[in-house]
């Protein structure tokens, strides 16, 4: 898809349970040549979950497009050991009984399923052929347990690239 059609996802995606990024469209000239028309985006980093989730940016893991059992390559924000949160969580789903209440509850504990949910419809609905299930998105999670919407130790899911 163009940046125009990625723009416009985005914001269709703005009320759902995921991060997006807001963007608006500029034209792009270099020393005076026409280069066309680009998106300026929000930049998907820890000062991005303090703006849009009221989260510490010293105090969060974000993972790129973590799979399978990932690894400390995909964490952008956080130490290399916070990827073991995100494996603790994957083993949970892939190897754990998840029809059984006992584990759909600590998924739960682990996982915004919510944002979840609404990660896989938007990259269903608007088929995103390239994704393939591990791409295209971030894992993140406030470092910080309070009383405050985002600091509930869950992993949520940010999207970019459509």
């Amino acid at each position: 898809m163009d940046y125009l059609t990625d723009d416009v996802i985005h914001r269709v995606l703005n009320g759902m349970n995921i991060g997006t990024q807001a963007s608006r469209p500029a034209v792009k000239y270099v020393n005076g040549e026409y280069w066309g028309l680009v998106n300026i985006r929000d930049r998907i980093d820890n000062n991005y979950l303090a703006n849009h989730f009221e989260v510490d940016p010293d105090e969060v893991i974000m993972l790129n497009a973590p799979w399978g059992n990932s690894s400390s390559a995909n964490v952008e924000y956080g130490s290399n050991r916070d990827v073991e949160e995100y494996r603790k969580l994957f083993r949970l789903v892939t190897e754990g009984a998840i029809e059984e209440k006992e584990t759909y509850s600590q998924v739960t504990t682990q996982l915004d399923v919510l944002s979840y949910i609404d990660y896989v419809i938007a990259f269903v609905y608007f088929n995103n052929v390239d994704w393939y299930g591990h791409k295209h998105f971030r894992f993140w999670k406030s470092k910080i347990i309070a009383d405050k919407e985002f600091q509930d130790g869950k992993f949520r899911l940010i999207v970019w690239d459509f």
